[in-house]
């Protein structure tokens, strides 16, 4: 899949925007689509997409029908990554932070 603002897609890039292309996929292929069999779908996601794919599975409806999912490379929260990354902001980060990607929380749906 390419997000919006990468690869070759228009747009410009956001958090919201990231988490409406990855339902929007996801929907489309466990709905319209009639090339692969739709009860065998893995979801797998990357660094970033992987907070998309968590995304995803926790919000959409249609995550039932989901048998498994692979998660690489991705982080906890941006919360945890500034606080490891960068530890002298840590007291500013909650007025810094924009996004938060909360894929512990995801997780755990």
């Amino acid at each position: 899949m390419g997000y919006r603002g990468y690869s070759y897609s228009s747009g410009t890039p956001s958090c919201h925007g990231l988490k409406i292309d990855g339902v929007a996929v996801f929907n489309y292929a466990l709905t319209r689509q009639k090339i692969f069999d739709r009860e065998k779908v893995l979801i797998h996601g990357t660094s970033l997409g992987a907070g998309v794919s968590l995304h995803t599975l926790a919000t959409s409806p249609l995550a039932q029908r989901v048998r498994g999912f692979v998660i690489e490379n991705t982080f906890t929260s941006l919360s945890d990554m500034v606080d490891l990354m960068y530890p002298k902001l840590k007291v500013f980060k909650n007025f810094i932070l924009k996004n938060f990607w909360d894929n512990d929380q995801y997780v755990r749906k």
